[in-house]
């Protein structure tokens, strides 16, 4: 009985999770239930760009699943930086700010798409 218990939770823990954005008047708030949020300040950013889902390197504090990878990784690109995507969609918002650079990105395309357009409407560069 335990097992079948213990066996549900180990298969529902790879395929839960979300990662919201709420537009604030100075900054976006990246909220996921399964990791800490994230204040992106609007001023802060440096430059912002649709890039495709590149080599995620290694993640070095964080969460991941199946579906999620969010937290602080590590690769040959970027060196540290913060990661908040889902694996499902093929492209990423890549956002260097003044102390990291950001990767982001909705679970599809097209979403991924709209956020870069509201996020690039309230970034003033």
């Amino acid at each position: 009985m335990y097992t079948v218990i213990i066996l549900i939770f180990v298969i529902l823990c790879l395929f839960i999770g979300h990662v919201s954005y709420q537009f604030m008047d100075s900054y976006l708030l990246i909220h996921s239930p399964y990791w800490k949020d994230f204040i992106l300040t609007y001023s802060d950013v440096q430059s912002i760009q649709i890039v495709s889902n590149q080599q995620i390197g290694l993640r070095t504090f964080g969460f991941g699943n199946l579906k999620l990878s969010m937290g602080s990784f590590h690769n040959n690109l970027y060196g540290d930086y913060k990661r908040y995507t889902y694996k499902s969609c093929p492209i990423c918002i890549e956002i260097h700010l003044e102390q990291t650079i950001l990767v982001i990105n909705e679970n599809n395309e097209q979403a991924t798409n709209e956020l870069f357009n509201e996020l690039n409407k309230r970034v003033s560069l």
